[in-house]
């Protein structure tokens, strides 16, 4: 029990950091209990004042970064001296961040014992709100804008429409006058042409009267609104107007000259329909003697009205005269005026069907309310039968609350009769504490007058045991609308709220007991799951009810455990054993599981019910306890092999040292300096390699117990790669080829000096180690951009690809080491010395031709690097 309740709080914490919220949890005395790293980071607060449990500093730095902190401490304040309310608000932050705040109280057995916070950073969605009410803002004061214009341009149309007709009105007139001035003038005209054929004799004076008419003519139709030209009948222009210029826009050069088809294509250019219009023009060609009218549409978007008829002299028609007239404002005022008056017969047409339609409703009407009235007399006989033979007592009262009518049923449920109650008020029968807590209930409804609905309210029967109700009423007002009291009624309710009860105290047992409960229907359909199952499982209710309990399994192992299951629910009534589960996220897991049917009071199987106890800790406790033999035993054995490794490397320098002694002791006298001197170099040698043997062993013990002293200062790198180079070289009594190399603008650095050493010589040794004689080994240290790079390059036996992966575990070694001596645990230091200083280790190396070593170390470090 004790490792499922730490397992169970261990589930808690991880969901309180992997929250998205901020949670704040203290006791009642304001005591911070538990807070998350998410509400760490929200608000910026150092855990030194979250760890001190006060939350005096805690409100203070809260404060300091709140727009409004005097409605915050307020808030505080309240919910201190209120424990049992929930709160819920808005907080604004100065840099411009919302937070959502949630409190509720934490109860233990209903006691309050502290509360809980929620915060949560809402500051995009805010922002989208605020952006939204803006923009609604704005479309609003933009539609009451466009409406306004819309009804001024709708006024300044219709007084235009007015205006054009008027000017419409007039033009007709001047047009209607100028055509009879243009008909006196022709006759005149033809007079004087006759008189000039009969009279020779007058000529002269005749041709000054002709010359005195053509000049009114022209000045006629120079001041005419339309448009004038004038063609023979071969098309060429014989006259015209300034007016046809204008409205044309055609060069008078152009309607001058003799090409007529220049001129007649100029024309043609900005019409919409120029084909109609050279189609007219050619059929009037063909037949002179037509008359021709009809609108032209420009691309511009001009209306032109025209009117051609054919030029005579005497009964002979020798041309053609065109009349242009520019009628863009009319149509367009023509066309509103028809659109206007298509709208206003539409709605006349709605206005007389929805009068028709409303008459109609007012006779449908006034027969249903006769109906009405004759099915009342019914209805009140129906409800007076209703009231005395239903389960509910049905009552009324007057303006002060006493009663006044009161249903039979008051006898079954609170053992009086009518007229016992009858005058008295609806407090009465029950208890001075349910008295003070309805009326505090019903101050605010009876005073306002209002409906209520499934009140619950316990009165005392008349043996003296309680009786729980269920009321319901509505005001009664009288014609005049003054109030007259309430009618109402009142169920008994007191077996429901007691089975409520024990269903409540079911479902609190459901909802929180530890192992996963899932309960399925006949067919494997989940109908519900406790919250101890959406943990297990990771699913929430909604996403599993209605389906079936295969998801949480593999296809082929659900086949075979719901046969099994079903089988053996059916034949022994039980089914234990362990379940292979996938959660949502892909994690698996393993449950102890037990299903048991259940049965209704006619002994038919109505569902299953299956409680998992999740195993999956105890199951990868067990895994990982057969790894750990396993690993322990690969180390009895890399114990064994490092035993009997160490044994022959102590042997060997031991046997060198005993040698070397044995003759200088005997035969000093006869060995030259030059040999006395290499003797004690091999001894030297000897005692240097167990040192650095006996240091590699003592450094992994170190290492294993987390005793390693890590103390950077300052050292003088150049000096210290020298000094262990020198080291190496002397042991090597010259078999090997080294080539050293540093650079760098300074050599000061700050690492481990010891640790530093202890990294270079295990490197220089292994590749002294593994290269053959005569063999160069590089040594290239280069400092630059805050960084020191080591690189140790040999052109020894290299690392075979497979056993690259193993190399920085202790004890390990290549496979093609043959009878090299060493233990495996040289790279394993040079790896610890690496992650102690925070750098990293790169190995290149090809077996049979070369290794090279690369690792780059930091120079600097902050103060916590050293911790």
């Amino acid at each position: 029990m004790p490792a499922s309740l730490e397992a169970c709080n261990s589930l808690l914490c991880a969901t309180l950091d992997s929250t998205a919220d901020g949670i704040l949890v203290v006791d009642t005395k304001g005591k911070i209990i538990s807070y998350n790293n998410t509400f760490v980071e929200m608000w910026g607060i150092s855990r030194v004042i979250l760890d001190a449990q006060h939350d005096n500093q805690l409100l203070e730095v809260v404060q300091q970064q709140l727009k409004q902190p005097e409605e915050f401490i307020k808030k505080v304040k309240q919910l201190y001296d209120q424990p049992d309310i929930e709160s819920y608000d808005d907080l604004e932050l100065k840099d411009g961040r919302y937070i959502e705040r949630y409190s509720r109280p934490q109860r233990i057995e209903g006691k309050s014992v502290g509360r809980a916070f929620s915060f949560r950073d809402i500051t995009q969605r805010k922002k989208a709100e605020i952006a939204l009410q803006q923009a609604h803002d704005q479309l609003e004061i933009t539609i009451e804008q466009r409406t306004q214009e819309l009804l001024q341009a709708n006024s300044q149309l219709s007084q235009e429409i007015i205006e054009r007709k008027k000017v419409e009105i007039a033009l007709e007139q001047a047009k209607a006058e100028l055509e009879t001035k243009v008909q006196e003038r022709t006759t005149a005209l033809s007079s004087a042409i006759a008189q000039l054929q009969q009279q020779i004799t007058e000529r002269l004076d005749a041709q000054a009267e002709l010359e005195q008419s053509l000049s009114l003519l022209r000045a006629t139709l120079e001041s005419t609104t339309d448009g004038i030209i004038v063609v023979d009948l071969l098309g060429k222009v014989r006259s015209f107007n300034q007016k046809l210029i204008e409205m044309w826009c055609i060069p008078e050069s152009l309607i001058l000259s003799p090409d007529d088809e220049q001129t007649l294509a100029f024309a043609l250019d900005p019409l919409k329909n120029a084909q109609k219009f050279l189609s007219l023009v050619t059929e009037l060609s063909e037949q002179p003697n037509l008359h021709s009218y009809d609108l032209l549409e420009l691309n511009d978007g001009r209306i032109f009205e025209y009117y051609s008829q054919p030029q005579h002299l005497k009964e002979e028609i020798i041309g053609r005269v065109w009349s242009f007239r520019d009628v863009t404002e009319r149509y367009l005022a023509e066309q509103a005026l028809q659109q206007t008056k298509a709208e206003l017969e539409i709605r006349v047409q709605e206005r007389t069907a929805s009068l028709e339609n409303a008459i109609a409703q007012l006779q449908s009407e006034m027969a249903e309310r006769q109906r009405t009235e004759s099915q009342l007399y019914r209805s009140k006989e129906r409800f007076r039968n209703l009231v005395e033979t239903i389960s509910d007592w049905v009552w009324e009262t007057d303006e002060n609350y006493r009663y006044t009518y009161c249903s039979p049923q008051i006898y079954n449920i609170l053992g009086y009769q009518p007229e016992q109650v009858i005058g008295k008020t609806l407090f009465d029968s029950m208890t001075a504490q349910e008295v003070w807590r309805v009326a505090n209930l019903f101050s605010f409804i009876t005073e306002n007058q209002q409906p209520f609905k499934n009140i619950e309210t316990t009165k005392i029967h008349q043996d003296g045991h309680p009786v729980v109700l269920e009321r319901s009423a509505v005001p009664i007002f009288d014609c005049d609308g003054n109030f007259c009291g309430y009618r109402g009624i009142d169920r008994e309710i007191t077996e429901r709220k007691q089975a409520e009860g024990m269903l409540r105290q079911q479902a609190l047992a459901f909802e929180n007991i530890y192992d996963g409960i899932i309960i399925t229907d006949n067919e494997g359909h989940i109908i519900d799951w406790n919250p101890s199952a959406e943990r297990m499982f990771g699913y929430t209710k909604e996403e599993v009810l209605g389906k079936s309990t295969e998801f949480l399994h593999t296809p082929e192992e659900a086949a075979v455990i719901n046969q099994e299951i079903v089988e053996t629910v059916q034949h022994y009534g039980r089914w234990t054993g362990e379940i292979k589960f996938i959660g949502k996220n892909g994690t698996t897991g393993v449950c102890e599981t037990v299903f048991v049917p259940v049965y209704n009071d006619a002994s038919d199987q109505i569902a299953v019910v299956g409680v998992n106890h999740d195993i999956t800790e105890r199951k990868q406790a067990e895994v990982e306890m057969l790894k750990a033999l396993s690993k322990e035993k690969e180390l009895n054995q890399l114990k064994s092999r490092f035993i009997s490794m160490a044994s022959h490397d102590f042997r060997t320098p031991l046997s060198a040292i005993l040698i070397s002694s044995d003759l200088l002791k005997a035969y000093s006298h006869k060995l030259t300096e030059a040999k006395k001197v290499g003797h004690l170099n091999q001894i030297q040698a000897s005692v240097r390699r167990m040192t650095l043997l006996l240091d590699d062993i003592l450094w992994m013990g170190k290492a294993a117990s987390g005793k390693i002293d890590f103390k950077p200062q300052k050292v003088n790198l150049e000096e210290l790669c020298q000094e262990v180079l020198d080291e190496i070289a002397i042991a090597d009594c010259n078999k090997h080829q080294f080539i050293y190399k540093f650079q760098a603008e300074s050599s000061l650095v700050e690492m481990d000096r010891k640790l530093i050493q202890q990294m270079l010589s295990n490197l220089l040794s292994n590749a002294v180690k593994y290269s053959p004689q005569e063999g160069d080994i590089k040594i290239n240290i280069t400092c630059k951009d805050g960084t020191a790079i080591f690189q140790v390059a040999d052109s020894g036996i290299g690392i075979p690809s497979s056993d690259q992966a193993r190399l920085f575990d202790g004890f390990q070694r290549a496979s093609n080491v043959g009878n090299i001596s060493g233990t495996g645990l040289g790279l394993a230091i040079v790896k610890n010395v690496v992650d102690l200083h925070r750098g990293t280790i790169q190995i290149d190396s090809t077996e049979g031709v070369r290794t090279t070593i690369t690792i780059c170390l930091p120079i600097m470090y902050s103060k916590d690097t050293t911790k």
